[in-house]
């Protein structure tokens, strides 16, 4: 089914008008099915109403059959006693039986029945069981030919003043002296239901169910039409941030939800979707560009400078020589600054995305201590078979950054522990230390870019962005990154690698 081309609002007030003028239609169409014999108020097909009545009316006929008239009342009591509702008797075709308590507007009703075989009084060869089993009513001294005619209907009534809901039927039931009088039996109760003797619940609750699902089914091509193009949306914005796919991926234009064709609400968002996509495709290519220009153009001259002063210091003497060392210090140092801020911009714009290949944490951690720290007091640890797959230059660049920071702050403390384990659903890379660890007013603000705080004064030299590009890194790659101080010495950081999704080669 197509829907027009408007917005959501409307759509969504036009389809559940629909939805109301469908179930009120299948609404009339059951009244009608329910307001039966020519449209008389009150009276209802007998199928709606439980089988309980029928068998107790029936009971009642069979037991006042062949007695006399005036013992029907006293033959009465005891089914009043038994049942859960007041039973009552009035004929309709002589003035025998009366009984005030009945509503005039029923006897009314049944009065206008046309006298025809509806009759719950049977021939006398059938025999009636009550609810129970056992048998109310059996003669076999008649070889009249019997069947059962059809069913009445039932009349419904209810009366105010006080609350009262009446149930009856028509009935031809015959005397002793084998007289037929038509009777109306009614049945009163102060709830709708009669306690369960006037409705089967479960036939009502399968009519509720049955409109439930008319109107489920109603819905469910609207609910598709909205969710179909957010799924989209949802599943094209993952592939983006994980680098799967590009703003400029033809099949992703061309779709309809996000080409401009659809004209509503969501229409609209996608559209605007990809307009956002591709400028961020412009401003990060942009920026990668301008990050290869800088670390071309600030490296060269650095590099020329410290081969340029390393020659000259080495033809110097005294203080002349001293003041080259001193500008060779700071070079040495503006290239480190210089090389920490391009990994830094380079980890925030992703620049290369990462790969996803298998690396054996064993032997990688150990060669990348030995060329990073070969005479320092590092020892790895890692559990049997963990392997991790992820980008290899990412990893080597988060855990050169935190062993070079457990170096440069506890180094002289003793020895750094890195070790690896597999926990559930996870693989965890720990660097510890023995240092004095960082001031808790520090901690919450550790991966902040440039920032060193009580570390600027004991340990310089630094830039403060070690952190940062781990914390970035380690996302990139789909971990994420814990540290804390440990007790009663030290200062531990954490990476938690997740078996699945990006990290499953």
């Amino acid at each position: 089914m197509t829907l027009p081309r408007c917005n959501l609002y409307v759509k969504l007030s036009l389809w559940m008008l629909l939805n109301f003028v469908l179930l009120a239609t299948l609404g009339s169409v059951l009244c009608c099915y329910v307001m039966t014999n020519k449209g008389y108020d009150g009276i209802l097909p007998a199928s709606l109403f439980s089988t309980r009545a029928d068998s107790s009316l029936r009971v009642i006929s069979a037991n006042l059959q062949y007695h006399s008239v005036l013992e029907w009342k006293e033959l009465l009591e005891p089914h009043t006693r038994r049942l859960p509702v007041r039973v009552h008797l009035q004929s309709l075709d002589t003035e025998s039986i009366r009984d005030p308590g009945i509503p005039d507007k029923m006897v009314e009703q049944a009065r206008k029945l046309p006298r025809s075989i509806y009759s719950f009084c049977p021939a006398p060869e059938v025999m009636f069981w009550d609810p129970m089993g056992s048998t109310m009513f059996a003669e076999q001294n008649s070889n009249v030919e019997y069947g059962l005619p059809p069913v009445p209907p039932a009349l419904f009534l209810h009366t105010e003043s006080p609350s009262r809901y009446w149930l009856g039927r028509v009935m031809y039931i015959p005397d002793g002296n084998r007289q037929i009088h038509t009777v109306l039996v009614a049945m009163e109760s102060d709830t709708v239901d009669g306690q369960g003797l006037f409705f089967d619940l479960k036939a009502l609750g399968l009519l509720v169910a049955a409109i439930l699902g008319i109107s489920f089914l109603w819905w469910l091509p609207f609910v598709r039409h909205l969710s179909r193009p957010l799924r989209r949306m949802a599943k094209y914005a993952e592939e983006v941030e994980f680098d799967k796919s590009s703003c400029e991926d033809r099949t992703f234009l061309r779709d309809k939800d996000f080409s401009g064709a659809r004209t509503d609400e969501i229409g609209r968002v996608g559209h605007a979707f990809v307009s956002m996509m591709q400028r961020m495709n412009r401003m990060l290519t942009g920026q990668r560009q301008f990050i290869r220009y800088v670390a071309h153009e600030l490296n060269t001259p650095l590099a020329k400078a410290q081969m340029g002063l390393g020659v000259l210091e080495c033809k110097l003497t005294g203080d002349e020589r001293f003041r080259v060392q001193q500008v060779l210090r700071h070079i040495k140092r503006l290239s480190v600054l210089t090389e920490e801020v391009l990994a830094y911009l380079q980890a925030k714009a992703s620049m290369t995305p990462p790969r996803s290949e298998p690396v054996d944490l064993c032997s990688f951690l150990s060669s990348l201590v030995q060329g990073e720290a070969p005479e320092e007091d590092v020892h790895v640890e890692v559990d049997a078979g963990v392997r991790l797959c992820t980008d290899r230059d990412y990893l080597q660049r988060i855990i050169s950054n935190l062993l070079r920071n457990a170096l440069h702050y506890a180094g002289s403390y003793g020895p750094v522990h890195i070790r690896a384990e597999a926990r559930e659903g996870e693989t965890v890379i720990s660097v510890r230390d023995r240092g004095p660890g960082v001031p808790e007013e520090d901690l919450p603000l550790l991966c902040e870019p440039f920032f060193r705080g009580r570390a600027a004064s004991t340990h310089p030299g630094g830039t403060g962005l070690g952190l940062s590009i781990v914390k970035d890194c380690t996302e990139s790659c789909g971990g994420h990154l814990e540290y804390d101080n440990i007790r009663p010495q030290g200062f531990e950081v954490r990476l938690h690698f997740p078996s699945r999704r990006k990290n499953v080669c």
